[in-house]
């Protein structure tokens, strides 16, 4: 027998709080990225953005990979690459 998925109703009320995370965690993208973009001459480790921003590393790490799709590493070194 297969298993079928099951549809899953969303209050309004979710709706609204899960577009309001989404967008929350799109503006911490684009401060990182300013961050990075503007101190590409210092040494940037995931340990000092995470103390930069109040996270911990691992938090700030799959956030920024969630909403940018590449790690903080990779971004780093394509915008100093980009240069």
């Amino acid at each position: 027998m297969l298993c079928k998925p099951s549809r899953l109703a969303i209050a309004p009320a979710s709706v609204a709080v899960l577009k309001q995370m989404t967008a929350t965690r799109n503006r911490a993208g684009s401060r990182i990225c300013r961050f990075i973009e503007q101190h590409l001459d210092d040494r940037l480790t995931l340990p000092r953005l995470a103390h930069e921003f109040h996270r911990s590393p691992f938090h700030l790490q799959r956030t920024f990979k969630s909403v940018l799709g590449v790690s903080p590493k990779a971004y780093i070194d394509a915008a100093g690459f980009a240069r």
